[in-house]
């Protein structure tokens, strides 16, 4: 008899809605995506709604929306390995994923951060690894964009 296979079910969160423009309607709370208690309030409906993991992008910078046909980031929110740590806490078995970049972080900080975070969260802690690769971003940590292969090796450190 085979195996019983699972899957694992998550969400990608953002707490003023996956629209650019969604912030703009109404009903949509305007600091949402910098009130902790909003988050714990979505982290608790997912965590009954028997998700196994809620999952947060990151971007360090604001881009260009006509870069590569895409939509700006926005950057006003919270930092994710913060936000993630605080979440477990308002959570007894719910995971959370944080994207955290590797061309601008020290991997002695990230290595140190995420694991505080998954010792406070009881093992609950997941890492999106991305290498950045905007113009935008780079400038906010004075330079030029870090070239692929450079991003990737420091990536695989």
């Amino acid at each position: 008899m085979p195996a019983k296979r699972k899957i694992n079910l998550g969400a990608l969160i953002y707490g003023f809605g996956h629209h650019p423009g969604s912030w703009l309607l109404p009903n949509v709370p305007k600091n949402a995506a910098i009130d902790i208690n909003y988050h714990k309030k979505l982290a608790q409906i997912a965590e009954r709604g028997t998700l196994d993991f809620l999952f947060y992008a990151d971007g360090l910078a604001f881009s260009d929306p006509g870069r590569r046909g895409r939509v700006p980031k926005a950057t006003n929110k919270l930092e994710p390995i913060t936000l993630i740590t605080a979440l477990s806490g308002a959570t007894s078995h719910l995971g959370f994923i944080a994207t955290v970049s590797t061309s601008y972080s020290e991997p002695y900080n990230v290595a140190r951060q995420l694991a505080s975070a998954d010792h406070i969260s009881g093992g609950r802690i997941g890492w999106n690894v991305v290498t950045t690769d905007d113009q935008e971003a780079a400038g906010n940590f004075g330079g030029l964009a870090i070239p692929p292969d450079e991003r990737y090796a420091r990536a695989r450190e």
